[in-house]
C-alpha cells in the first residue's frame, strides 16, 4: 500500500498504513485506511473493484 501511495500520488514521506481487518471482498465496498505521512495522520479511501480482489486507492486526505 505504501508503494501505491508513493508511486501514484508522489507522497514520498509515507511511513505506515493501517487498514481495518476483515473487510469484505465485495465489489463496490469501500473502507478507510489510516496513513502516516509528513508527520501526521491522513485517511485513504479504498474501493474493492471485483472479487479477484482488485482495488482502487484514493489520494491521501
Amino acid at each position: 500500500m505504501v508503494a501505491i501511495i508513493t508511486d501514484s500520488y508522489g507522497k514520498h514521506d509515507v511511513s505506515d498504513v493501517q487498514c481495518p481487518a476483515n473487510q469484505p471482498i465485495d465489489p463496490g465496498h469501500t473502507f478507510a485506511c489510516a496513513v502516516e505521512a509528513a508527520g501526521g495522520e491522513r485517511s485513504v479511501e479504498i474501493r474493492v473493484l471485483n472479487d479477484k480482489p482488485e482495488f482502487e486507492v484514493g489520494a491521501p486526505r
